[in-house]
């Protein structure tokens, strides 16, 4: 018999975690939460819910913390669960088969997309593969926004078929306002790592990925197809690529111009600089994302 972990990463999860644990703790040998500290209810739940909780200072984004929290784990086998999804109880026992069988070193999984309230068929958001389920030793985990999880060299991996029941399912965002909310901190900070690299920007290149971008959502993965809910989703994500771009050409010149305003009104109104003023306020200082999924889209 395998040792199979549960793992789960939470921040502020109240309104989920109690789901998760329980859809991991009745084929798991154990369920570890790892928690940034959160200000709710969501440790004291958990422990309810029968999961062992460990708790560690807040990191940003979770991708930073994920090889450390799988390290906590002690199963022979470990899956990573979002707070926010759900592992049907048909996944469950063909993972607990896979594991047993030794068929695989390495499981592709597909995963459901529930958001706005409908489940999103096409396009990106189906099968939406994830690599979740794996042998502790054949697997590399990376600290980099959405890195993810990808399989050492030799592993052998299964794919799973896109069965609709028997994969992960994925509650996310309520509602518009939580999409838009979350795409604005995500760009921000993808925006400033990009900063620092040497990437060919301006108009020209927004442009080219808005229309790539629109491509893929709207006729290549038809999103028109999934009504309002999928039409609203996928417009953002192309806002998002476009948000990515322009911060970042607006995060190498922001913060010069705080002084730039400061010396054209003192130019205007013929005034000398004030030894006595604070300096100008930087605009532009580095916003680190709250804890989320890490991986809320494909």
């Amino acid at each position: 018999m395998v040792r199979i972990s549960g793992l789960i990463n939470t921040l502020n999860e109240a309104d989920n975690i109690r789901y998760a644990v329980a859809s991991l703790a009745s084929w798991c040998d154990e369920v570890l939460v790892v928690d940034q500290m959160s200000d709710d209810d969501t440790v004291a739940i958990a422990e309810r819910a029968g999961a062992r909780v460990v708790q560690i200072p807040r990191t940003g984004y979770v991708e930073i913390i994920r090889k450390q929290s799988v390290d906590m784990t002690t199963g022979d086998w470990v899956f990573v669960l979002d707070a926010d999804e759900v592992v049907h109880p048909k996944l469950a026992a063909r993972l607990r088969e896979i594991a047993e069988r030794g068929e695989a070193d390495v499981v592709k999984i597909p995963r459901r997309n529930i958001i706005l309230g409908e489940w999103l068929k096409h396009g990106q958001w189906w099968p939406n593969d994830k690599r979740r389920f794996f042998h502790r030793d054949q697997i590399d985990v990376r600290a980099e926004m959405h890195g993810g999880f990808h399989c050492k060299p030799g592993a052998r991996e299964l794919i799973l078929p896109p069965d609709p029941e028997a994969c992960m399912w994925h509650f996310s965002y309520h509602t518009i306002e939580d999409i838009v909310w979350k795409t604005n901190r995500y760009t921000t900070f993808q925006a400033q790592h990009r900063a620092k690299s040497k990437h060919k920007l301006g108009p020209r290149r927004w442009l080219r990925v808005v229309i790539e971008t629109s491509w893929r959502e709207f006729v290549r993965g038809r999103a028109w197809k999934d009504g309002a809910a999928g039409i609203a989703v996928s417009a953002i994500r192309v806002f998002d690529r476009f948000l990515v771009q322009a911060k970042e050409w607006d995060e190498k010149r922001a913060r010069e111009r705080p002084a730039l305003y400061r010396r054209m009104r003192e130019e205007m109104l013929g005034l000398e600089p004030d030894p006595l003023m604070p300096p100008p306020r930087s605009a532009g200082a580095e916003v680190a994302p709250t804890m989320g999924t890490g991986e809320g889209a494909p």
